[in-house]
């Protein structure tokens, strides 16, 4: 079953950005949220992750469910490495394992983080935090995925190789990603939800 939202309100002061907002995201498939700047997308994410109340309505479908997320911050330990910043999301000692480290090194490799691993966060650009942000996300073990415009400031050639990897990594899977650019929801073979 897919989350459900139905009549959801949430309003700051006197300016209301959602209102008996209802929609349907389906379980197993990639939807993106679009709207013009701010008409609410982030908001109803955070909802959604349970990092803001709603005002009023209700939502189901997100009981017991494990989430990971990309904010519009990278958020990453800046003192620790790229790998360790991913390694963080592991439970016991999988992060460690040898399976997953492979898995690892060929995320980098997929998008165009190899010989990154072992150097601190502080070190990359951020178009190379955004990377390392989205394999965090990627990696941590989850129902579903908030992405919330998780491939704002990367080049052409390499949001194509990432928006491919994201696309894979995802398939089968409920993921609800921000954007403001149809050609990415097209190539992550989305359905689209308007606000």
């Amino acid at each position: 079953m897919g989350i459900q939202i139905t009549n959801l309100n949430k309003a700051y002061g006197e300016h209301q950005v959602l209102e008996n907002f209802c929609a349907e995201i389906p379980e197993g498939k990639t939807t993106c949220v679009m709207a013009a700047s701010g008409k609410g997308k982030t908001t109803l994410l955070r909802i959604l992750m349970g990092l803001e109340k709603p005002d009023g309505g209700e939502i189901t479908g997100l009981e017991n469910k494990r989430i990971s997320a990309v904010f519009q911050e990278d958020r990453l330990c800046e003192n620790l490495s790229t790998e360790a910043n991913i390694r963080l999301v592991q439970k016991g000692g999988k992060g460690r394992s040898r399976d997953f480290l492979q898995q690892l090194q060929d995320g980098f490799s997929a998008v165009g983080l190899e010989g990154w691993g072992k150097r601190p966060v502080k070190e990359l650009s951020g178009g190379m935090k955004r990377r390392a942000a989205l394999l965090r996300a990627l990696y941590a073990d989850w129902n579903i995925l908030f992405l919330d415009e998780p491939f704002k400031g990367l080049d052409r050639e390499t949001k194509d190789k990432v928006l491919a990897f994201v696309r894979e990594k995802c398939r089968g899977k409920t993921v609800l990603c921000v954007t403001h650019e149809k050609e990415e929801a097209e190539i992550l073979g989305a359905e689209i939800l308007e606000l």
